[in-house]
């Protein structure tokens, strides 16, 4: 476990003994607070996972932590756990991924990175989500709006999984010739926008009773979230620019506005503009201040890290009950997942047709676009969510809403690896512009320049060190 998991560990189990000792019973287990830290402490350890590597891939830790909060669950172990509680801690981490999203979303590179980004950002999202809707529509007894959501769900890319490997590949230049990492990060930014506004828009849609609000939701959604990331980021800006208050305060006020916006937009019944508002908010602050962005979002990477990702993904696995599985709902998920990646893969192909890439490069770029976790996670018990804190819910809506989170666990249980397998395997052999006397090698589970050991000399003549 990495030092600074392994302190928020113990910093979350003396934190629980103190509230013991000030509020007693309270904390022990059957109330809710126990099962949430038991949750969060269980998740760091199955995140562990990452140190089993296969033929040198690394299996992504947040399977882990999904597999040990569906233990949990089923095992009774979480007794007690609050529905509230549980739904409170899943917004609050896709209101950090929305922020941290919004940072890393660079609205300029858009245009100098030129078409083919433009249309990565739009086409692959756009075309897996309809065509996810259309099968869920064929396969389920789900209406019109609800596959409209599970469609938006399953659609998002994974910033989680794919930013960190891209990253690596940027420091490291591979493929930076032709802009693949650059491309890649800013068209995930994009996708996940779309989605997470179109899931909004058809959130409301669905559960608003009126048909007049139903057709004006998608607007004013639209509407609210550019105004409020408007006003918020001029304000930060002016903040950013300031002396009065030290980078530790700003950055922990900027992420508590954006979990702010995603909460308090969704309590008034415009989720989707508050999710809008939350990334846009970073993306346009980035315009209007001279303050280093890139400091400010790494400030923010221990809030998901350590906090919020073993949480959400805990959390994810938690709400997995074995008893409510059907051999249909799995089929019919594992059908529509990899109907819409089919034409996700195709749309991909069509977006970088006028770029110039390799036969391999665009292999690698293809496959990249596979990962599904952080969205899906955050999304797709929130249907259910709903639905259990509604008293007019029928028995059918509930199973309806059981049906889509079922089918976002599986989008990350087969995806996520899927898609971390292929840009490590894919990336060294096929965007590899590095010197050709050097290699690239797997050390204590990261990426790392090495000099060949035939060319050691070589590297003491023009200074290399790795």
């Amino acid at each position: 476990m990495k030092s600074k998991n392994a302190e928020a560990v113990i910093l979350a189990v003396v934190l629980w003994f103190v509230t013991y000792l000030v509020i007693g019973d309270n904390a022990l287990p059957g109330e809710p607070l126990f099962p949430m830290v038991a949750l969060f402490v269980a998740a760091n350890f199955g995140g562990l996972i990452q140190r089993i590597q296969i033929k040198s891939v690394a299996i992504p830790g947040l399977l882990g932590m999904i597999i040990v909060g569906a233990v949990l669950r089923n095992t009774g172990a979480l007794k007690g756990r609050s529905d509230d509680w549980s739904s409170a801690m899943r917004t609050i981490a896709l209101g950090i991924i929305l922020t941290r999203g919004g940072l890393a979303l660079d609205l300029s590179a858009l245009k100098t990175l030129g078409r083919p980004t433009v249309l990565m950002s739009c086409l692959p999202v756009l075309g897996e989500a309809v065509t996810d809707l259309l099968l869920a529509k064929a396969l389920t007894d789900l209406p019109w709006a609800w596959c409209c959501m599970l469609g938006f769900i399953l659609a998002a890319i994974s910033p989680a999984v794919i930013v960190p490997h891209l990253t690596e590949l940027q420091v490291l230049r591979y493929g930076t010739q032709r802009g693949i990492p650059s491309m890649l990060l800013v068209a995930s930014g994009v996708d996940v926008v779309i989605a997470v506004t179109g899931f909004g828009i058809c959130y409301g849609i669905a559960f608003e009773s009126s048909l007049a609000l139903s057709v004006a939701k998608g607007p004013i959604d639209i509407a609210i979230g550019f105004a409020a990331s408007g006003a918020l980021a001029y304000m930060y800006a002016k903040l950013f620019d300031s002396d009065l208050c030290s980078d530790g305060f700003k950055a922990a006020l900027f992420l508590l506005t954006g979990i702010a916006c995603t909460f308090g937009f969704g309590k008034l019944g415009y989720s989707g503009g508050g999710a809008l508002a939350t990334m846009l908010m970073g993306a346009f602050v980035q315009k209007l201040t001279s303050y280093d962005i890139k400091a400010l979002n790494q400030r923010l990477a221990d809030s998901w890290d350590l906090v919020a990702k073993p949480l959400l993904f805990g959390l994810i696995g938690a709400a997995i009950d074995v008893e409510t599985l059907t051999g249909r709902t799995v089929r019919n998920g594992v059908i529509i997942l990899f109907g819409g990646l089919v034409v996700r893969l195709a749309m991909v192909n069509l977006s970088i047709a006028g770029k110039d890439l390799t036969r391999n490069e665009r292999i690698f770029v293809t496959l990249a676009w596979v990962p599904k976790a952080t969205v899906q996670a955050a999304l797709g018990p929130s249907v259910l969510d709903y639905i259990r804190d509604d008293d007019d819910a029928t028995p059918e809506e509930e199973d309806w809403a059981q049906q889509i989170l079922t089918m976002s666990v599986l989008a990350i249980l087969i995806a996520a690896p899927l898609g971390a397998a292929f840009i490590e395997v894919c990336a060294p052999d096929f965007t590899c512009t590095l010197p050709h006397w050097l290699l690239l090698v797997h050390l204590q589970q990261r990426l790392v320049v090495m000099p060949a050991p035939w060319v050691l000399p070589k590297c003491v003549q023009t200074g290399f060190d790795p």
